[in-house]
């Protein structure tokens, strides 16, 4: 199984405007600086809460298909395609009638449409390729715990530069009620 971004968010959780005034920052000589750490903050909270928090597309590979697919990267918006290998190696797309996306703020999966079996696939790895949108759709839906401790944890980037100080023990306590469990 394997699992890639294929298109990363357009936009970020937290702003620049909110990154500059929690640093209490007025010029602009940092702005750059400040961008990459607003992705390296966010990158960090979609590790620790393994979500993803801004609309992205991304792409589960399997080798076969099973009863149930659950997709990882809550919350979820859609299931672009659903593509396999037939036994003969030609690359189909599902028609989306053919399965149930089933999915909420924290769970999804997909599965054969009732009454129907899923397609035989070849037999190789990667044969099945799942693309589906997750993550909120705009800023404002991402809960402010987890703004707040990507504030936190870019401060302490932006003000030990040469990387030796650790994250504050408050980021990872903002991110956990939103942690993700996997049974």
């Amino acid at each position: 199984m394997g699992l890639i971004r294929v298109d990363g968010p357009a936009t970020e959780p937290v702003t620049l405007a909110e990154a500059k005034a929690q640093l209490r920052l007025e010029h602009n000589d940092d702005d750059a600086l400040i961008d990459g750490l607003i992705v390296a903050a966010r990158e960090y909270a979609e590790a620790v809460t393994r979500r993803a928090l801004i609309t992205q597309t991304w792409k589960l590979t399997l080798d076969a298909f099973c009863a149930k697919i659950d997709l990882p990267k809550p919350p979820f918006q859609s299931v672009a395609s659903v593509k396999y290998l037939d036994t003969g190696g030609v690359e189909r797309t599902l028609d989306p009638a053919a399965y149930d996306a089933v999915f909420d703020t924290t769970e999804a999966f997909v599965m054969p449409a009732y009454g129907t079996s899923w397609p035989s696939t070849r037999d190789q790895a990667g044969a099945v390729r799942i693309a589906f949108v997750a993550g909120y759709e705009n800023a404002n839906e991402v809960p402010q715990a987890i703004k707040q401790g990507m504030l936190i944890h870019l401060t302490q980037l932006y003000e030990d530069r040469e990387g030796g100080g650790t994250i504050p023990p408050a980021v990872d306590v903002l991110y956990w009620p939103y942690r993700v469990v996997t049974f």
